[in-house]
């Protein structure tokens, strides 16, 4: 099932891309966490855990259609400008993860074209807040 991504969002989308099915599946990625630590003076640590504030999704995409690779470096560019904005993104499972934004600040070196023909491996990773 493919991947699609919607700019600015799912409801009212002025752009909409559709990738085909990562090559490994869609693979959740690891969170980050926000723990606040401090030292007393006596030496003992205290933390306070806020919680998980992000979570990171993988994927890895072979793109054999030239007209969908274009595409795809130009949402990157001209839609989400690298890290600045956020979308959505509608995964192979059915599910929609609002609000994420790719945690790459350039796209050139995630792809590899292939000189077997005209298709390319793109792999990236897209954080949203949790």
């Amino acid at each position: 099932m493919p991947v699609t991504f919607y700019y600015p969002d799912a409801v009212t989308p002025t752009t909409t891309l559709v990738l085909p099915s990562p090559r490994a599946g869609w693979v959740p990625g690891g969170f980050q966490s926000n723990d606040n630590s401090f030292l007393t003076d006596g030496g003992q640590r205290f933390v306070y855990g806020k919680g998980v504030n992000k979570r990171y999704y993988k994927g890895d995409f072979v793109i054999t259609s030239q007209a969908v690779f274009d595409a795809f470096v130009s949402f990157f560019e001209t839609q989400a400008v690298a890290m600045q904005n956020t979308f959505s993104v509608a995964l192979p499972s059915g599910s929609t993860i609002d609000d994420v934004r790719f945690n790459h600040n350039t796209i050139r070196d995630r792809i590899a074209q292939h000189k077997t023909g005209k298709h390319y491996t793109v792999s990236f990773e897209l954080e949203a807040d949790a």
